[in-house]
């Protein structure tokens, strides 16, 4: 599991406190072993990622690559790297694919099976690359109202990101390793009022009702159809109704 959300919650839920506190402070150093401290050199364009080797979590055959507050300042360097890319300039390509390498290249040493990224709720260039990376797309959704409206706004930013880097693709000199660009909606992993205690302002099941409609009708749907290669538009993967669930 790879941590890329800066504020660390995967990570600070799956190894102690006291654990998470001496990585961040370590992260600059030559000891460091987050995932920022993979990516200092080629945000301070000093060099290649560093490797860094995952964490067992006690969790048979689980690893973390943990998170770090300090990938908010990558995230602005990718802004410049997407644009550089554009203007066919190597530190572009390096530095928008150096997060997949690195984990492509720890998740060979380990034999992992499946490389999960816990993203932050955002839109942002670090998402970018990694929705770009990934096989398959996974969207948390709450039972609102806010949520239903978000998917038409992702499902635009999908079809732009996708379209922005086959152009980039194309741009490409060859020997460049460039992200996979092809990311498949797996569908939705749900999960209803009770997951924060607070009554909800829709039923559960009129609010899934309109979900669906909504993946059909929104520019979500459209990616999927036309440029995403998925399951069944509107898919729920699990619906959560309690956050104990979650506990291993």
């Amino acid at each position: 599991m790879v941590d890329s959300d800066p504020q660390c919650n995967l990570t600070s839920y799956l190894i102690a406190n006291d654990v998470l506190d001496d990585l961040l402070d370590k992260a600059d150093t030559n000891k460091g072993s987050t995932v920022w401290s993979a990516l200092k050199p080629v945000s301070e364009a000093i060099g290649s990622f560093k490797f860094v080797p995952p964490i067992e979590t006690g969790i048979p055959n689980l690893f973390l690559l943990p998170g770090d507050i300090r990938l908010s300042e990558f995230e602005t360097d990718l802004a410049e790297f997407w644009g550089q890319c554009l203007q066919r300039k190597l530190r572009g390509f390096r530095g928008t694919s150096a997060l997949s390498e690195f984990v492509n290249e720890v998740a060979a040493k380990i034999d992992a099976d499946y490389v999960f990224y816990d993203s932050g709720p955002n839109i942002g260039p670090l998402n970018r690359v990694i929705v770009l990376d990934c096989d398959f797309l996974i969207v948390p959704v709450a039972c609102d109202l806010f949520s239903l409206r978000a998917l038409k706004t992702l499902g635009r930013t999908l079809v732009s990101w996708i379209r922005d880097w086959q152009t980039i693709a194309d741009l490409a000199p060859e020997g460049i390793t460039l992200l996979k660009g092809k990311p498949a909606l797996m569908g939705t992993f749900r999960r209803d009022s009770g997951f924060t205690g607070m009554k909800s302002r829709v039923s559960t099941p009129a609010f899934f009702q309109k979900l669906n409609g909504r993946f059909t009708a929104s520019s979500l749907s459209c990616s999927t159809k036309s440029t995403l290669s998925s399951l069944p538009v509107g898919f729920a993967i699990y619906a959560l109704v309690r956050s104990g669930t979650l506990v291993p």
